[in-house]
């Protein structure tokens, strides 16, 4: 039997297969599994290495996406110059927002990384990337 599933995270496919196999009085397994999807990502936009290594620099280059696409559910901030030099020391800056939770941290449309935000109004760093580029 093959079957397309679309499900949620944390769905067991593996345990779907044996529901499925308990069901028709047998017993079932699982002997290829694929994902298709996760999130906002697809095979289809997906290339094989074979593809990539073809490729001139240019077009290399706009087939990547960007370390931020996959965070896009995750609240945004713009810190000033002053606060991203306070981050990239791992510092935790002063904030106007005080909800707690993890943030995208720019600066000038820079992706820096994450941070989280605190109860006292400060977000601090969690995870930085690209810092040398501010």
């Amino acid at each position: 039997m093959t079957l397309d599933v679309g499900c949620s995270k944390g769905t067991y496919i593996r345990s779907l297969a044996e529901d499925i196999g308990f069901a028709l009085g047998c017993c079932a397994t699982v002997t290829a599994l694929r994902r298709l999807e996760a999130g906002r990502f697809s095979i289809a936009d997906a290339r094989c290495i074979e593809e990539l290594a073809e490729m001139d620099e240019h077009n290399l280059l706009n087939s990547l996406i960007a370390v931020d696409q996959p965070l896009v559910a995750i609240p945004a901030v713009q810190l000033s110059d002053e606060q991203t030099k306070c981050i990239s020391c791992g510092q935790s800056v002063q904030f106007q927002e005080a909800l707690p939770g993890m943030v995208r941290m720019y600066h000038e449309a820079v992706f820096l990384g994450l941070g989280e935000r605190l109860l006292d109004g400060r977000i601090a760093p969690k995870k930085l990337f690209n810092m040398n580029d501010v």
